[in-house]
C-alpha cells in the first residue's frame, strides 16, 4: 500500500494561520498614509497673505461680510478646514465680489472639503445649475465649476469655484478620490483649498464673465508661489 501523506498538525496550521494574520496587519499598517504634505511645503500655508487687499480694479471693501456664505457650518469648520479667508472687493463702478478660500491640511475622505453643492442647499439656497467651465489665463487653464444658485427671488447668487488636492486641481469626487489615491500609495496625506468667488445678480452671463476677470487678476496680482498654490502648481 502506499505509503500515507503526512497531514499538517493542528499547531501547525495555527502558526501558519498566526503568520498570515501577522503579515496582513502589518501591511495595513504601513500602507495608511502618515505624512503630511502640508508639513512639506517649503513655505507655509498662509491663506491670508497670499490673497492681495488690491489687485486691478478691485479693493478690499471694509464693510462687514456678513452675506457671505460660510464653507459649513460653524461646528464643521474647525473640523474640516485649518484656515478660511472670507472676504468681500469691490470696484470703482460699486461691483462686489465675495471670495471665500478654504484651506485643509488634511485632505482623507473623512475630512476633505464640502463643494458649494453640498453647503449651498445645506443653508437653504436651491441650485439651478451646475456645469464644468475651463478658464484661460496665462499659459494656464483653470479646470473650474459654475453654480447658479438662489434663496429666494431677492437673493440670486452665481458663483464660480475650483478645488486643488495636493499639487493638482481636481474638478469632482472622482478625481480628488484619485489624487488622494496617488498621495496615499506613497504614504502621504494631502492638503487642499478651495476658491469660490460669487456675485450677487440676476444676468448670470454677466456676473460670470465679471467673476471670470476678478479671478484673472486676483492670480495676476499674487506672488509666484501663491499663484502656483492656487493653480495645482505648488513646489513641496
Amino acid at each position: 500500500m502506499p505509503e500515507a501523506r503526512a497531514q499538517p498538525s493542528i499547531l501547525g496550521r495555527a502558526c501558519l494561520a498566526l503568520a498570515l494574520m501577522l503579515c496582513s496587519a502589518w501591511g495595513a499598517h504601513i500602507g495608511i498614509p502618515r505624512t503630511r504634505l502640508a508639513d512639506q511645503r517649503v513655505a507655509r500655508v498662509e491663506i491670508q497673505d497670499f490673497v492681495p487687499v488690491r489687485f486691478g480694479a478691485w479693493r478690499l471693501d471694509t464693510r462687514d461680510a456678513l452675506g457671505v456664505v460660510n464653507p459649513e457650518a460653524v461646528e464643521l469648520q474647525d473640523k474640516l478646514y485649518s484656515q478660511i479667508l472670507t472676504r468681500v472687493y469691490q470696484d470703482d463702478r460699486g461691483h462686489r465680489v465675495m471670495l471665500v478660500v478654504a484651506y485643509g491640511g488634511d485632505q482623507r475622505d473623512q475630512l476633505a472639503f464640502h463643494y458649494p453643492e453640498i453647503c449651498y442647499p445645506a443653508q437653504g439656497f436651491l441650485v439651478a445649475h451646475s456645469t464644468n467651465v475651463d478658464i484661460p489665463l496665462a499659459g494656464h487653464t483653470l479646470a473650474a465649476r459654475r453654480l447658479e444658485t438662489s434663496k429666494g427671488p431677492l437673493r440670486v447668487e452665481p458663483l464660480t469655484y475650483w478645488a486643488v488636492v495636493g499639487d493638482r486641481v481636481v474638478r469632482g469626487r472622482l478625481d480628488r478620490n484619485f489624487v488622494q489615491l496617488r498621495y496615499g500609495l506613497h504614504g502621504t496625506i494631502p492638503d487642499g483649498v478651495l476658491v469660490r468667488v460669487s456675485t450677487i445678480g440676476t444676468d448670470a452671463p454677466a456676473e460670470f464673465a465679471m467673476q471670470v476677470a476678478f479671478i484673472e487678476e486676483m492670480l495676476a496680482a499674487m506672488k509666484p508661489a501663491a499663484r502656483d498654490f492656487f493653480l495645482g502648481q505648488a513646489q513641496r
